[in-house]
């Protein structure tokens, strides 16, 4: 059994020997890129759908946050959809934010295009 273990980690060794500072870097830089390229959802202009690929919203958290955002209007920011939807904390809207939730001040058009105007 001990001959296994050091196997393992001779192998864990040679691995990490090969990947070198260099490629190390190269590793880090395309993660970044990709965790950069997440699709952004503009909280004030998202549907039900496009609300839970936010992992964490589910069902009824966006029917939630649909429901105070017609009752009373866009968010603001994070303290306002915590003060505003029940359920929802502090921790959650920054794991949120972190997968690409945004706040944004732009107009919604920018992220949805109207219905009728794919219709002709």
């Amino acid at each position: 059994m001990a001959a296994g273990a050091s196997s393992l980690g001779d192998s864990m060794g040679t691995l990490l020997n090969t990947l070198n500072a260099p490629r190390m870097a190269v590793v880090l830089w395309l993660t970044a890129g990709l965790a950069a390229a997440a699709p952004r959802v503009q909280i004030n202009a998202a549907d039900d759908a496009m609300l839970q690929t936010i992992r964490g919203i589910g069902p009824s958290t966006a029917q939630a946050i649909i429901e105070a955002r017609d009752a009373q209007g866009p968010f603001s920011s994070a303290h306002d959809l915590v003060r505003r939807v029940k359920r929802v904390g502090a921790k959650s809207v920054a794991k949120w934010q972190a997968q690409g939730l945004v706040f944004d001040a732009a107009s919604p058009e920018q992220y949805c295009a109207p219905a009728a105007a794919s219709v002709r």
